[in-house]
């Protein structure tokens, strides 16, 4: 494959949580987006003949979804939408969804599986007093799997 022409970074990524009915835009406080997990389980077992093991392919192993964001007291900003649903005896619903290249006609979208996805990480505010940075909250989702589509 020749090298490519068309590299891209994260800076216009587009970032969405919902919590069951539509998505909602949450760009202007986002920061980040980091997906970690989904490692697919291996059998593997010795033979006394033979100096390496046999492999066979298992299931996939969850994924987790966390995104950051700038804490604003803002009537539906991600940290009163996630803490609701945190706080929810059980969980209620939250579902990410991301666009890398900003959410044009065209371009790709993931989204946490809206089947299968349980909230399991929030940050409340926090921050040190001599410290001028801006307050960052963390949401993470667990899903089954995440699914890639054009938008």
């Amino acid at each position: 494959m020749p090298q490519t022409t068309d590299p891209m970074n994260f800076r216009e990524a587009e970032v969405y949580i919902s919590t069951g009915v539509g998505f909602t835009a949450m760009c202007g406080v986002m920061v980040a987006v980091a997906v970690s997990g989904g490692e697919r389980m291996v059998g593997e077992e010795f033979t006394f003949c033979g100096d390496t093991a046999l492999l066979v392919g298992g299931k996939r192993n969850p994924l987790d979804v966390t995104v950051r964001y700038a804490y604003t007291e803002q009537g539906g900003d991600p940290f009163e939408l996630a803490r609701v649903q945190y706080e929810t005896d059980g969980g209620g619903d939250l579902f990410i969804k991301w666009s890398p290249k900003g959410g044009d006609a065209s371009e790709f979208e993931f989204e946490t599986d809206v089947d299968n996805s349980v909230q399991t990480g929030f940050t409340y505010p926090q921050g040190e007093a001599r410290s001028p940075d801006i307050t960052l909250c963390e949401i993470t989702v667990r899903t089954a799997s995440i699914t890639k589509s054009e938008v």
